[in-house]
């Protein structure tokens, strides 16, 4: 099947490229299953997929050859040859974009709806590897130079994660007391 799968995309797309699948991808999936209702675990699915599909999407129009798509438990990895920043930029929006129109368009589903909008927001975060981050990055590094634009993403990076989590954290201690 699993062969099956990468024949239709190439034919699909018209184009040639390595697929592969990570076991902690089907760990995952399958304590989904046993742990979420079903509808959660189709919105998340059908989101992740309408979301790599947008990265895909995009790179495909820019004519970047796609060497090999791996898919693994923090999500879809299409490695290519080295981007522009122009191609790393659209490519970095195309799939919270995807996300969003989806969104949008599944208003009448509410589990689809509500993940692929979640999923949209929380990749653009801008926190590297995430697409916020990859946007955040080219957009630092073009406006304040190198160095300076690496510095402001490396402090970004460590600063907002940590925020969060002391904001989730005290959330809920309040909500236990």
């Amino acid at each position: 099947m699993w062969r099956q799968l990468q024949h239709f995309a190439e034919r699909f797309w018209k184009t040639q490229f390595e697929l592969s699948l990570h076991y902690s991808t089907l760990l995952a999936l399958a304590l989904s299953l046993l742990l979420l209702p079903l509808e959660w675990v189709i919105g998340w699915a059908v989101a992740v997929f309408v979301h790599e599909s947008g990265h895909f999407a995009a790179l495909h129009v820019l004519g970047v050859p796609i060497n090999r798509v791996r898919i693994d438990i923090a999500g879809a990895r299409i490695d290519v040859t080295t981007l522009s920043d122009r191609e790393e930029l659209i490519s970095a929006a195309a799939g919270p974009i995807a996300g969003l129109i989806l969104a949008f368009f599944a208003f009448k589903l509410p589990y689809i709806c509500f993940c692929a909008f979640w999923q949209s927001v929380f990749n653009l975060l801008p926190v590297y590897p995430m697409d916020g981050g990859r946007i955040f990055r080219i957009i630092a590094v073009g406006l304040l130079g190198e160095i300076t634009g690496e510095r402001i993403c490396n402090v970004v990076n460590i600063l907002l994660p940590t925020v969060l989590f002391i904001a989730i954290l005290l959330f809920c201690l309040s909500k236990c007391g």
